[in-house]
Order: C-alpha cells, then structure tokens, then sequence
C-alpha cells in the first residue's frame, strides 16, 4: 500500500513543478498576441474606413452624374456631389466632418471636362479624409507612428518614427454623363 502512494506522490510533483513554467511561457507569450490583436483591430479598422471612402467617393459622383450640366451648371453638380459624399461619409463611416468635428475632410469635384462637346462628358471627384485610430497603437494623427512606429523606428534606424498606417485616406471616381440623342 505504501508503495503505491509513494508511487503517486512521486508522479504528481512534476505536474506542480510544471506550473511555473506554464506561467513564464504564458507571460511570454502574451505581450506578441495582444500585438497581434491590435495589429488586426487597427487594419480592419483601416480598411473599412478607407472602403467607406471609396463609397463616399462613388456616390457624391453618381448623384452628381445624374443632373444635367448644361440646365445645372457646374456649381449646382459640385455641390451635390460634395452633399452626396459627406452624407455617405457621416453615415456609413461614422466620419465627423463638421466644423468642430475630429476628421478632416476635403472633396474636390473636377469639373473642367464638363464642357459641351467634349466626348465624353465626365466628372473627377477626389476624396481625403484623415485617419482617426481605433487603438492609437498603429499611430494616429496626433503622432507618428504611435509605440509600434517607435519599435520600428528604433528597430530600422528611421527618424522621426514609421507611420504603419497612412495619415490620410484618399478616394477618387470617375463619372461619365449620359449624353442624349
């Protein structure tokens, strides 16, 4: 009988001895996935901002498309693309553009190719807007690159910090008006 319980405590004192290593591996191990984490939060938070951007881009110049330029006048059009753009953007992106707002953004609407009889007609609309970080850990527009640029930075020897993720988001579309016969 003593034997066997000898034979069990003995099999049982590696298995506590193991936990300490488990948490030092665990405590290794942690800080890579949480960079991991954020790394994939941030992207994704990326791209689905810049997607919304395009969108943005495609519908201020597809409502804009839709006026008539020689009846509305270039004014008319540009301002409608710009309304059509900002309004995808507040709504679908969550893009603060007001005048206090935190992004900041600019739609340029071309409308030097609007001329009667140049075939075809189009309409160039430009989109920028600055990024605004989900985690700040990728940077954000307040630094450069946040502490992951910095690791960079200081990993590759670059000066002022490496920016992961651009400042700005830049969207354009192309238009064309359907001509009447």
């Amino acid at each position: 009988m003593r034997t066997t319980i000898d034979r069990l405590l003995r099999a049982s004192r590696p298995r506590r001895a193991r936990r300490g290593a488990e948490f030092v591996e665990f405590a290794i191990i942690f800080p890579i996935y949480l960079i991991l984490f954020f790394g994939i939060m941030e992207y994704s938070w990326y791209f689905y901002q810049r997607s919304v951007a395009i969108e943005a881009a495609r519908v201020g110049c597809r409502v804009a498309t839709q006026l008539d330029p020689d009846v509305d006048g270039a004014t008319a059009i540009q301002d409608a693309a710009t309304d059509a753009a900002l309004e995808v953007l507040a709504n679908d992106g969550g893009f603060d553009c007001g005048d206090e707002g935190v992004h900041s953004c600019a739609v340029a609407i071309d409308t030097t190719n609007m001329i009667p009889g140049s075939t075809p007609r189009r309409l160039i609309c430009g989109l920028s807007v600055n990024y605004v970080s989900l985690t700040g850990y990728l940077g954000s527009s307040d630094d450069v690159g946040g502490p992951a640029g910095e690791i960079a930075s200081d990993r590759w020897g670059a000066s002022g910090g490496i920016r992961l993720i651009p400042e700005f988001i830049q969207a354009n579309a192309t238009s064309i008006f359907e001509e009447d016969d």
